[in-house]
């Protein structure tokens, strides 16, 4: 009996490992299809194979990694003048940029729409994609935000971060399009602020990402022309 029972935690664990891998490369193949999509679009071709935008089915939730970290996207608002999109968030005093989880049915890019429309009301045709950040980006969550009574425990985020450039005026942006909106109010601030006045766990991501995403910057002076 009990060798029996050993050999059936045996195989349960072996089984555990099995789709740890398969998820770990799951997430990695959507980051390649990422990648491939924007190249496309910042070439001023349609990205293959993107399905259209909507809204998700309730239940459908992210996929927390085998270590730990939920797949999330970051998106950068940028104006033509160079300034970036900064928000306040409605149940606390933090300020930061939209980010949101990835549903298991989602590529990034897919998901960076989602929450771009749900988080400040901007549709895909607002703005233009100007790049994104290669691979995952990590944050760990402090001990006190993470949920202990979860399982799988999510303790921390994996991110892609995207820039967008605005195509349109302000009065594009709707802070309570959804019934639960994320932000109360919003400014636009110089570009490398929010790395300093973001909550103190997310500086070091947020700094790396914007310092992947500064060269794209370059492309802003195409929205100026655009929005003049």
């Amino acid at each position: 009996m009990l060798a029996s029972e050993a050999m059936t935690s045996r195989v349960k664990k072996i089984r555990c490992a099995v789709k740890g891998m398969l998820l770990a490369l799951v997430f990695e193949l959507i980051t390649m299809r990422l990648h491939e999509g924007a190249k496309y679009h910042t070439a001023g071709r349609p990205p293959t194979t993107r399905k259209p935008l909507r809204k998700q089915p309730t239940g459908l939730c992210a996929v927390i990694d085998p270590d730990g970290f939920r797949p999330n996207v970051g998106i950068v608002i940028i104006k033509h003048d160079g300034t970036v999109f900064w928000a306040h968030r409605v149940n606390n005093d933090g300020w930061q940029f939209p980010q949101g989880g990835m549903h298991s049915d989602e590529t990034p890019v897919e998901a960076m729409y989602r929450e771009l429309r749900e988080e400040t009301g901007l549709r895909e045709d607002h703005v233009e994609l100007l790049g994104s950040t290669p691979g995952w980006l990590r944050y760990r969550l402090p001990r006190r935000y993470q949920r202990q009574d979860s399982k799988p425990l999510c303790i921390g985020q994996k991110q892609v971060w995207f820039l967008v450039g605005l195509q349109t005026d302000d009065s594009a942006l709707e802070l309570n399009r959804s019934d639960n909106p994320e932000f109360r109010e919003y400014r636009w601030v110089d570009f490398w602020y929010p790395a300093d006045h973001v909550i103190s766990f997310k500086r070091k991501v947020y700094r790396r990402a914007l310092e992947m995403l500064e060269p794209m910057t370059v492309k802003v002076k195409n929205l100026r022309s655009a929005t003049a």
